[in-house]
């Protein structure tokens, strides 16, 4: 199974968006960044898409445990 990366944005677009949209001191800013791009790979990882044939990973995980 190929990881898809480029669904997660990184951490210095998030930043540069916190700082240009609410001027949030620089820590604050990273700090939050890194909070939401985990935030995003976890809903990523947990969600069933339904329009989509490749299941999530958690999905897949259980579909190569025998879970159906």
């Amino acid at each position: 199974m190929e990881a898809d990366y480029k669904n997660y944005r990184s951490i210095d677009e998030i930043y540069d968006e916190l700082q240009s949209k609410y001027n949030v001191p620089h820590f604050d800013a990273l700090t939050l960044a890194v909070q939401i791009q985990r935030n995003e790979i976890l809903i990523s990882g947990l969600n069933i898409f339904q329009r989509d044939e490749r299941p999530a990973s958690l999905e897949a995980i259980a579909i190569a445990l025998g879970y159906k």
